[in-house]
């Protein structure tokens, strides 16, 4: 087991539908802010030179609008991506589903760390993780095969719960003395790091986290769904007079729940340049602060996607090219690492928390 504690809060975990409802809230009380709902992006034309403006046709063909810098934040399908001349964007599908809920949970008025405590396990169909929203409701993202994913859509709610609650508790039980022997040799990794590098601090000496999951009780009404997984990434965010942001620049897997928060990091980047560049007296789409801020980002993006990535192929998925007992000594001593050597906990928790390293 893996685990970070902190006196001061690592992360927040927060709705969509909050977020969006902040948003809209904000850009209602905007005057200078207009919103077309309803209306899907046809075309769009990107200009050979910033001499000209970029215009954008929604699907009815009949309106169109020049814009002095369009940002593209329509997904990983993107249009306003597949429009920058040269774009090169690499890809790739990781063949899994991820099964979304919202969840009711056991409350225990005795814990202390109750809504606190985010969990992701390793369980047999795939990285199974619970973020906590309240004392009592949680967020569920559950990455699994295609088959597994189709197979808990078919279950009643009942059924899903049941099925949630033995992959949370699940151990995984094994008569292959090689696998046996890789775990003993991740035990004995770890009490030598303890032991002889004194790499421990005694981070978890104050504060005990609770080590058995949460009980779940409920699903939230409509909230169970499922979507694809894959990576990707645009070599270029920027064009003359584009830029991208979120999923039209980057797709990521969720198990380290960073892929909204390098979109957010997108927005601050880009709304750093563009402020600097305008009051710089420069035009709003000048083509050097589109590139400062693909610099930015990229540098930013890149290392944890290729980190999530690293994860995902390690932990996530099975390799026929090796032997299980490899595979699980890699897993467990990595992990055993990590919790013996805080210095290493503390720089992948400020990196997932956006803190700088």
């Amino acid at each position: 087991m893996l685990t970070f504690n902190n006196d001061d809060d690592l992360a927040y975990i927060v709705e969509n539908d909050i977020i969006l409802g902040a948003l809209y809230k904000q850009i209602n009380e905007e005057q200078s802010i207009t919103v077309n709902y309803n209306s899907r992006v046809n075309q769009c034309n990107l200009p050979d030179s910033h001499k000209d403006l970029a215009t954008v046709k929604v699907a009815n063909g009949e309106t169109s609008f020049e814009t002095s810098l369009l940002i593209g934040s329509d997904g990983f399908g993107s249009k306003v991506r597949s429009a920058i001349n040269g774009q090169q964007y690499i890809s790739w599908e990781y063949g899994q589903r991820a099964v979304v809920a919202t969840l009711h949970i056991q409350s225990d008025e005795d814990d202390i760390y109750k809504g606190h405590v985010a969990w992701q396990k390793f369980a047999q169909f795939g990285p199974l993780a619970v973020l906590p929203l309240d004392n009592k409701t949680c967020s569920l993202v559950w990455t699994t095969s295609y088959e597994e994913a189709n197979r808990l859509a078919e279950l009643n709610d009942n059924e899903f719960i049941d099925a949630l609650n033995d992959g949370l508790s699940e151990e995984k039980e094994s008569n292959n003395s090689s696998l046996l022997l890789a775990d003993d040799a991740a035990r004995i990794v770890s009490k030598v790091l303890n032991k002889y590098c004194q790499l421990n601090n005694n981070d978890n000496q104050n504060r005990k986290i609770k080590s058995t999951p949460p009980v779940v009780i409920g699903v939230i009404k409509d909230s169970r769904a499922s979507f694809p997984l894959g990576f990707g990434h645009a070599c270029q965010y920027v064009g003359q007079r584009v830029a991208l942001v979120g999923d039209a620049a980057h797709r990521i897997h969720p198990l380290a729940g960073q892929g909204v928060n390098l979109g957010f990091n997108d927005v601050i980047e880009l709304s750093d340049q563009l402020n600097h560049s305008v009051l710089a007296g420069a035009d709003i789409g000048d083509l050097n602060a589109l590139l400062n801020y693909e610099t930015a980002a990229q540098r930013h993006n890149v290392p944890i996607m290729l980190g999530v990535d690293a994860i995902q192929k390690i932990y996530g998925s099975s390799n026929n090219f090796v032997p299980p007992a490899i595979t699980t000594l890699i897993r467990n001593v990595g992990l055993s690492f990590c919790q013996s050597a805080s210095i290493i906990k503390k720089l992948l928790s400020d990196k997932a928390s956006g803190l700088p390293v």
